[in-house]
């Protein structure tokens, strides 16, 4: 490599990320894929550094867009819908941010890579909106405009990066008959907390949910009933919490909806073990649940999370929230094809990513119904 010594430093961080992605071409064309990801996350890196450095240098917005963007059909492809979607909502963040900036010409962005971008800005409009099944180019740019706001700062950051480098490379470090073998969300808490809400909190305040019950406790069955104790709900409400505040924090709203649906289920069974006070039916807990709900639901209805939607959908649903549910439902049915929230609906059953989905689904299927 040439000395770079004299360029300014987000000049020598891109270019070394330019080095990267020849290498990048260079593995595909030898056959390398896992070599070539791992390339294209170095890319992202240097990028991100390259804009940490100046944000004024439009030719690593268009690099790190394309990585992205190459990563996001690379290995699995759409096969892997949440590695697929994960990868092109921030590849559109970035192109769209680009896109947006009212000099993005000339000498921000080089007249090669500025047209290489103006290209990437039209692919990422027509896969967003194909892969969204979105009814009119004009709603696949109103989603792009949400990504950019909610999705593009947090790719800049060197922050990101750990996540971002785990899904392009996760196709690579894992066969799909591991990835199938992943464990649920709930699996990663600390055992003695896994073990109260499985063994404890489950049976108790979802005796009637019996199907989704034995399904949620046999996939938790190696699990130490060590906890017995309704004190320790609140240890458990404590992890939980944290957990909540990490995946909003990394916008992965699914997983919050999920942990909202564990942070119900503990309220209720507070209130049911306690002798001093008399069972709580869930209803009376559903106005505070959705005031936790609600934010996260706004912010993955504007980054285009509609798995996550779906979901909070299905959670008023067991509420009861009615009004809810329908408006969850109604901007789902607005923006996607009946055909896509079907798919959408199926995936969510095949693949679930947390125990507590499972119950969920039976849920969103009735509402799905009505």
């Amino acid at each position: 490599m040439p000395f770079l010594g004299w360029l300014p430093k987000s000049e020598r961080f891109f270019n070394q990320a330019s080095e990267q992605w020849r290498r990048r071409q260079r593995f595909l064309l030898q056959g390398e894929e896992e070599r070539a990801a791992e390339a294209a996350a170095e890319v992202v890196r240097l990028c991100q550094l390259a804009l940490s450095a100046s944000q004024r240098n439009g030719d690593a917005y268009v690099l790190l867009a394309n990585a992205l963007l190459s990563a996001s059909f690379a290995g699995p492809g759409r096969s892997d819908p949440q590695r697929y979607e994960f990868l092109q909502a921030r590849a559109a963040a970035v192109i769209h941010l680009w896109y947006s900036l009212p000099h993005r010409g000339y000498p921000i962005t080089k007249s090669a890579n500025r047209a290489i971008g103006e290209r990437m800005w039209r692919i990422a409009v027509d896969e967003i909106g194909h892969s969204r099944s979105l009814s009119s180019e004009r709603a696949a740019i109103a989603l792009m405009d949400s990504y950019r706001d909610t999705l593009a700062a947090s790719v800049l950051s060197q922050a990101s990066f750990q996540d971002i480098e785990g899904m392009i490379l996760r196709a690579h470090s894992a066969p799909e008959s591991h990835m199938e073998q992943q464990p649920f969300l709930e699996e990663t808490l600390p055992p003695e907390v896994l073990a109260f809400l499985a063994t404890v909190v489950i049976k108790r305040v979802l005796p009637n949910e019996s199907e989704a019950n034995d399904k949620t406790t046999d996939a938790l069955t190696d699990i130490p009933q060590v906890l017995k104790e309704p004190e320790r709900a609140l240890r458990a409400e404590g992890e939980v919490l944290r957990r909540l505040r990490e995946a909003l924090h990394h916008s992965d709203f699914r997983q919050a909806v999920g942990w909202v649906t564990w942070l119900i289920i503990l309220d209720l069974y507070k209130y049911s073990c306690f002798p001093d006070e008399p069972a709580r039916p869930r209803e009376t807990s559903a106005e505070g649940s959705v005031q936790l709900l609600r934010p996260t639901w706004v912010e993955a209805r504007r980054a285009g999370d509609w798995d996550a939607v779906l979901l909070a959908a299905a959670l008023c649903e067991w509420l009861g929230l009615s009004d809810w549910r329908e408006e969850f439902l109604g901007s789902a049915r607005t923006q996607l094809a009946e055909q896509a929230v079907a798919r959408r609906v199926q995936d969510i059953e095949q693949n679930p990513q947390m125990v507590v989905e499972r119950l969920l689904h039976r849920h969103l299927r009735g509402s799905l119904e009505r």
